[in-house]
Formats: structure tokens, sequence, C-alpha cells
């Protein structure tokens, strides 16, 4: 899978300014914490959603879209993301991040650059998270991430290959 994902990567990538950061922690599927230049980055990993990893407003609402899913059901699977998330980023380790603004939150908005290709397509690619399509302009990156989206789900990855229903409860 790793193979099919790093030829997708890499296009739109470097229009953005990178840097390379130290991970420092992995909050949940969608969201890394970095030590660059002595300054911490909050990153919200830009382009995925990840169910939520913790009971909260979010998992609330996102559960609210869709009949029979609770919000434990989608905080079990945001905790397998999370899981991937961690087992696949390793703290310590340097990784290429380029920033793109900030979210309503102040975390910044981040695509993530690792040996395997972008980890924002890795979480598509291996069923853990779903692409915010509202949120991608370029037509090539849609496309890549509808590619990735199709074999997660086709081939049954991850989250897909166990409830595919919260899955689809976070497409918009």
């Amino acid at each position: 899978m790793l193979k099919f994902i790093a030829g997708l990567s890499m296009a739109a990538v470097f229009s953005y300014s990178a840097e390379i950061g130290v991970l420092k922690s992995v909050v949940d599927g969608d969201t890394l914490y970095f030590k660059s230049g002595g300054n911490e980055i909050k990153c919200r990993i830009a382009y995925i959603d990840t169910p939520e990893s913790k009971e909260n407003k979010k998992a609330s609402k996102d559960a609210s879209k869709c009949a029979g899913i609770t919000s434990g059901r989608m905080v079990q699977f945001g905790k397998e993301a999370t899981s991937f998330a961690k087992s696949f980023m390793k703290i310590g380790d340097k990784y290429k991040i380029y920033e793109n603004g900030q979210d309503q939150y102040g975390r910044s908005i981040c695509i993530v650059e690792t040996p395997f290709g972008l980890f924002n397509e890795i979480m598509v690619g291996e069923g853990y998270a779903v692409p915010f399509m509202e949120y991608i302009k370029e037509n090539d990156t849609k496309e890549r991430y509808e590619k990735l989206l199709k074999h997660a789900k086709s081939n049954k990855k991850g989250v897909w290959g166990k409830d595919p229903s919260v899955m689809n409860c976070l497409l918009r």
C-alpha cells in the first residue's frame, strides 16, 4: 500500500515553505505536535478528518449525522486511527513539515512528509481518515485523495474493513 501512496504524493506540496520538525507527540490521527527551531508547532493535518479519539462535542456531532452511530463508536475507531498514527510516526524522528495557515483553534494546518510519502495521504490510503474535500482546492490533489479513498474502501483498509458506516459518517 505504501508504494501506491508514494506514487501519488508530493505534487502540490512544494508551493508551501518547509521546515524540519522533531515529532513530540501524536494527539490523535489528525493532530501532531512538533518541535522546530525552539518552537512548538501544533499541526492539524491538512485535508483529512479522523474519528475523534475522545468523547467531545465533535464526536457527538459526527455521530449525530448518521442513524445507528453513537459517539462511543466514533471514539472507538478514533482510538484506532490514533494508534495507527502512533505506530507509523515515531516520537523523536524528524519530518518535513509544510505549513499552510492556521485553523480556528490556532493550530498550523500541515502537510507532513515521511520517508514513505505524505502522512496526510497515508492516513486516507490506510483507511484511518477521510478526505476533507471542501478544503482541497487543487484538482490534482482532489483526484489523488479520491483515488486513495477508493483504494481504502475497496480493499477494506483500516476502519473501512471494520465499520464502514463510521467512515461514511465523516465523509462530507
